[in-house]
């Protein structure tokens, strides 16, 4: 049972490795780029999926926290809050996908980035389900989906 809480920690250097990449891989930048956009949107998209086929549920408030998280997502576009929001259920599957996704995204802002995703584990203190934040972090990750579809 410990080790599940390995999990984010995992994630998060994978997330410092993704950083280490794009510094010291500079040499072939133009070309690299449109192809991390597409592997980016990728694993995005497997990441997505994941969460809706793990946590979906045929109520309402599955779909109401879906709609919710999809507007949340398209005014607040920080992608690590939604990733550590979506670790929350201690997934496999889902923690797989982040850290794909965390190599991918990895960028300058390292600090910013350890606050927004360590944040909402400050939730597990409360002893609740929270697939429905779950959801929300699916929902908040699809407009990021749409996001430079022209420069790709």
């Amino acid at each position: 049972m410990f080790m599940l809480y390995l999990v984010p920690i995992i994630v998060f250097i994978a997330f410092i490795v993704g950083y280490l990449i794009k510094k010291y891989n500079s040499e072939e930048k133009e070309l690299q780029n449109k192809y991390y956009i597409y592997f980016e949107k990728f694993t995005l998209f497997l990441l997505i999926i994941t969460i809706i086929i793990t946590s979906y549920s045929s109520s309402y408030w599955f779909y109401i926290f879906l709609i919710t998280g999809i507007v949340l997502g398209y005014f607040f576009k920080e992608s690590s809050l939604y990733v550590g929001l979506s670790l929350l259920t201690f997934n496999m599957y889902i923690s797989i996908f982040a850290c794909l996704y965390n190599i991918v995204i990895g960028n300058k802002y390292l600090i910013k980035n350890l606050i927004l995703f360590f944040i909402p584990f400050l939730l597990l203190l409360f002893s609740q389900d929270w697939n429905s934040l779950v959801v929300l972090s699916a929902g908040a990750m699809l407009p990021k989906l749409f996001y430079n579809l022209k420069s790709m």
